[in-house]
């Protein structure tokens, strides 16, 4: 049984039970959500093509990241992307 209380506020503290995680783990985690959600929605033949996709768009960021880093200086913002991009190019393998 809910309850309803109409004084009730809310403040969401956006990512701050993963703040301590490694930037890996937490995209690992949100690319098992997206693929359980093409499991529910999709047949396996559009996965596979999702997939493939996924896994070749990850792998032509990670060059451009590459390659902008001979001509710019990396940041953490782009060092965070980039191992983003290397989860996604092994998860979608």
């Amino acid at each position: 049984m809910g309850y309803f209380i109409p004084a009730a506020h809310l403040i969401h503290l956006e990512g701050q039970s993963e703040r301590t995680t490694p930037h890996a783990a937490v995209f690992e985690k949100k690319l098992r959500g997206e693929l359980l959600f093409y499991t529910k929605h999709y047949s396996p033949k559009i996965i596979q093509r999702i997939k493939r996709i996924r896994g070749i768009e990850a792998q032509w960021r990670i060059a451009c990241l590459w390659l902008a880093a001979l001509f710019v200086r990396e940041d953490e913002m782009k060092r965070t992307k980039r191992i983003k991009y290397a989860v996604a190019a092994r998860r979608y393998r």
